[in-house]
């Protein structure tokens, strides 16, 4: 069992979109079994379209999510 730790957010917990698609993608890319999210999202996040196919192109690769959200989604 290998680990592929991929970091998207900065010293201060701060991340953008952008980089949590680009992560799933190459995780997927690179063979991942598994991807753990524990993300937090502000009130009335509402996830994009890509964000959404980021996560569809994942489960397609079969690959098994592990979403852990905290905050108010939508």
């Amino acid at each position: 069992v290998a680990l592929m730790p991929l970091k998207v957010l900065d010293a201060d917990n701060i991340g953008s979109e952008y980089d949590l698609i680009e992560a799933l993608y190459y995780a997927a890319d690179q063979g991942a079994h598994v991807v753990n999210l524990s993300l937090t999202f502000g009130q009335g996040y509402v996830p994009s379209r890509g964000l959404l196919d980021a996560i569809d192109y994942v489960a397609e690769a079969g690959v098994v999510t592990l979403p852990r959200f905290d905050g108010p989604i939508c």
